[in-house]
């Protein structure tokens, strides 16, 4: 049982990338990726400091935005809520930002261990990549992009539906409900095949 609802999750689509292939574990850094011969014990291991390192993130991530969220209430003397809305938000993105990257450092932490390691298998051509990549899409994922959209897209209390957030807002929503659409038509496609 995880920390944090998606923990579990997380740590199974980082574990499935080793596969057991008869009595040799195999790990591929992503779809694309020829796969490495690895051990059992080099397998528990990742996914063990996979899950300690998210944890350590997750808690990490939640404690820096809380102090910053509380810095900025105490810098802008705690008045006019709606006026520091753009000081809100920049902190939001730098946030997501580091957040992202020390995802990404921690995800990509098996690929630097393996890296010398000689492939066992062939690099996967295109097709199969995408079909593999396809395969790991579920449904449920494609269903959350429109609740998403809508969620940017309703206008705040009090906000102009006019004004140049808005549009950006809009045009944000109506681009992400295009990818989705885009890429949920190319999983039905690649089902079909």
């Amino acid at each position: 049982m995880g920390w944090w609802r998606g923990e579990d999750d997380s740590v199974n689509r980082f574990a499935a990338r080793f596969e057991e292939d008869g009595d040799r574990i195999l790990f591929r850094q992503n779809v694309k990726s020829a796969p490495v011969l690895v051990s059992a014990q080099d397998r528990d291991e990742a996914v063990a400091w996979y899950r300690l390192a998210s944890r350590y993130l997750m808690l990490g991530g939640v404690v820096v935005m809380i102090a910053a969220v509380v810095g900025l209430a105490f810098l802008t003397g705690f008045d006019q809520p709606e006026s520091h809305a753009t000081q809100f938000w920049f902190l939001v993105i730098i946030w997501a930002c580091l957040f992202g990257a020390v995802f990404l450092y921690i995800w990509n932490e098996p690929a630097r261990r393996f890296a010398g390691r000689t492939p066992v298998g062939k690099t996967p051509t295109r097709a199969e990549a995408r079909r593999a990549s396809f395969a790991r899409m579920t449904w449920s994922q494609f269903a959350v992009i429109p609740v998403l959209a809508l969620l940017i897209a309703v206008p705040k209390h009090g906000e102009m539906t006019g004004g140049p957030w808005f549009i950006a807002r809009m045009v944000f929503a109506a681009l992400l409900i295009l990818t989705g659409a885009i890429q949920a038509f190319r999983k039905w496609r690649s089902e079909r095949e």
